[in-house]
This record gives structure tokens, C-alpha cells and sequence, in this order.
């Protein structure tokens, strides 16, 4: 079976370019239930760079407009991860899941119906190494920096490296629920760290995704349902 990264790289081309490997997605929840809880918030910038010379100009464009602007990553007390993109374009990612219960991914697309999945368990990078880089200062906050360096199992040419800056007194979470969270190196890093990122840098063979924290909302008042599953669109695993 075609990895996840190759397939749907080798399908932007067609309609399929709308179906591109999501780094960190969300579900959509629509539902007539107004209980609220209470969750954890962390809102990012993002910035996306084409690195390559040679990519072509469609795939760039899509690149571009997939990611939008921010991300805000929420938590729940099970473990479950919400993940809203804005900004981003007609073809690009809306919102996410990460559901606890069965350690899967849901993402879904703007103007696709379908919810994509997979099991984060099955990692499709193989880590090389693990560099610990020099200390870093951000926004007057003085930073441990960790870099992960990767290729595709299945096709090794294809390398993927991504940089953490963090500090170990801040933005703490329990690594627990998410040790099988395989996605790229992010249980790798969670082990080590026990904390999350105040930057993180991501590179591609053709692209450079990077997140810089811009807000923390330690409590934050959200209606439940935005981390159930909403059934009433198709599912297809990938």
C-alpha cells in the first residue's frame, strides 16, 4: 500500500490535490447541543515558504493557501485534540480531530464532504536522529531547541526534519495519552520535553511550515460537541 506523504503527493494534480497530507487537523462539529466545557487553547501563527526551485507552479499555489493564517489547537480534559485552521483558502484545510478514544486522526477539507482518517499509530517517517541545537531566546523567554530528522519509510529519498522550540516550564502537558500519537515526531518530542512548543518548524522536500505561538488561553468555554464526530458526513481511511 502507497504511503500517505507519496500518494496523495503524487495526487495534487487532479481533484485530488484538495486531499493532502494534513500535519495537524481537525473535524468539524455541528450539533444541536449547547453543553459547554471547559478547554485548553494555544493559538499559533503560521507562515508557509516554497524552498523549491523546481515545484510545480499549481502545487505551489495550493501550498500557499492551504494553511491559512493561524491555527488554534484545543484541548480537552479525555485528551481528545481540536485543531482550527483560518485563513486558509477555498481549497484548504478547515478543521480537525484527534480523537483519544481511538487513537485516530479526522480532518476535513473546505468544500469537500468527507472525512479522511488514519490510525497515528502507524508513523509513516523514520526518525535518524535527534539533535539537541543551541538555546534560543523568544519573545524574552530563553528556549531549548530540538531538531528531528526524518525520510518517508517507503521512499527515503524524501526528507522531512522539524525543529522545537520550547522551555520546560511552560505550556506543561501529561505525554501520557498521546504516546501513540506517531504523527511525524510529535510523541518523540512530547517524551522528552513534557511541554509544548513555542515555535515549531517543519521542512519538506519543497516547503517549510512554521508555527510561532501568538496567544494562550489557559480556560476557554466551548461547546462539547466540537470534539464529537459528526456522522453526518461520509468517512474514508487513508
Amino acid at each position: 500500500m502507497m504511503s500517505r506523504l507519496i500518494y496523495l503527493k503524487k495526487a495534487y494534480n487532479g481533484i485530488f490535490i484538495r486531499f493532502c497530507y494534513p500535519l495537524t487537523l481537525f473535524v468539524s462539529i455541528v450539533s444541536c447541543s449547547s453543553q459547554a466545557i471547559e478547554v485548553r487553547s494555544l493559538t499559533y501563527e503560521l507562515d508557509v515558504e516554497i524552498t523549491s526551485d523546481t515545484i510545480d507552479e499549481y502545487y505551489a499555489d495550493y501550498l500557499l493557501q492551504r494553511y491559512g493564517d493561524s491555527l488554534m489547537i484545543s484541548f480537552n480534559n479525555e485528551g481528545s485534540m481540536r485543531f482550527d485552521y483560518f485563513g486558509s483558502g477555498e481549497n484548504g484545510f478547515e478543521y480537525g480531530l484527534f480523537n483519544i478514544t481511538d487513537n485516530h486522526y479526522y480532518g476535513k477539507w473546505k468544500n469537500l464532504d468527507t472525512i479522511y482518517h488514519y490510525n497515528v499509530s502507524e508513523n509513516i517517517l523514520g526518525l535518524s536522529e535527534k539533535l539537541q541545537l543551541q538555546k534560543r531566546t523568544m519573545n524574552s523567554v530563553e528556549c531549548e531547541v530540538l531538531q528531528f530528522n526524518g525520510s518517508e519509510k517507503t521512499f527515503e529519498e524524501y526528507q522531512v526534519n522539524q525543529t522545537y522550540y520550547f522551555n520546560r516550564d511552560t505550556l506543561k502537558i501529561d505525554p501520557e495519552p498521546y504516546k501513540d500519537y506517531n504523527e511525524f515526531f510529535f510523541d518523540d518530542y512530547l517524551k522528552e520535553t513534557q511541554c509544548f512548543y513555542l515555535k515549531k518548524i517543519t521542512n519538506y522536500a519543497e516547503y517549510r511550515v512554521t508555527y510561532t505561538l501568538i496567544r494562550n488561553n489557559t480556560r476557554n468555554m466551548v461547546e462539547k460537541d466540537r470534539f464529537e464526530l459528526n456522522e453526518r458526513f461520509p468517512f474514508k481511511e487513508i
